[in-house]
């Protein structure tokens, strides 16, 4: 099983859905997953707040896999 710290990653917030508790990140690559640097759609975790998140923002998040077998965002913070 892989780590919490291993399932993170950093990227920019290319759109916000705010009433869809997703945002569109261009993520740098995520090894663990064997995922090269791209841009997709995250969904969030309940306790997940993006009330200060932008378009432009740059992030730092760590992902989990929900019960479909899909990764969304655990936790969220700005990079400053």
């Amino acid at each position: 099983m892989l780590s919490r710290a291993a399932l993170s990653g950093t990227g920019t917030v290319l759109r916000v859905y705010p009433g869809e508790r997703k945002l569109h990140i261009d993520h740098a690559p995520i090894e663990a997953l064997g995922w090269p640097a791209m841009a997709m759609d995250f969904s969030l975790s309940d306790n997940v707040d993006v009330t200060d998140i932008a378009v432009g923002t740059t992030v730092r998040f760590t992902l989990v896999k929900d019960a479909s077998g899909s990764y969304r965002i655990d936790s969220l913070q700005r990079q400053e």
